[in-house]
């Protein structure tokens, strides 16, 4: 298993982040996801908002993908998605205004880079 932490900015990040932690919490192959203080950046006095955190395991993975994925389509305010894996790798989408159609992308390079790759559900290869 591993720990990912997601953050979101944007027009009302704090709407946003709930938001995108009541969709997770719908999906039952998520090891419970919750809301956690932010890890402030290296030179930051302290972090501005929550974060997202939960364990994903390699099963989990695809779930959490297709969940995020869905859960950008829905958006049409200006949103910034950060999501950390516990082993350092980092993806961030900025949506303005749009859906978004390549999050899927995102979330296979962050979430589950170490651990060879995850299974498409676009029929895509990676």
């Amino acid at each position: 298993m591993k720990q990912v932490r997601i953050t979101v900015k944007g027009d009302d990040a704090a709407a946003e982040l709930r938001s995108l932690l009541a969709w997770l919490l719908r999906e039952d192959d998520l090891e419970t996801p919750r809301l956690a203080p932010a890890v402030p950046a290296e030179g930051e006095m302290g972090a501005l908002a929550d974060t997202i955190l939960l364990m994903v395991t390699s099963s989990g993975t695809a779930t959490l993908t297709m969940a995020v994925r869905t859960w950008l389509r829905q958006r049409r305010s200006n949103v910034e998605v950060t999501i950390r894996s516990s082993e350092g790798e980092e993806t961030t989408l900025k949506i303005e205004g749009l859906p978004a159609t390549g999050a899927v992308s995102f979330a296979h390079r962050v979430i589950d880079r170490t651990e060879g790759g995850i299974e498409r559900t676009d029929g895509a290869a990676e």
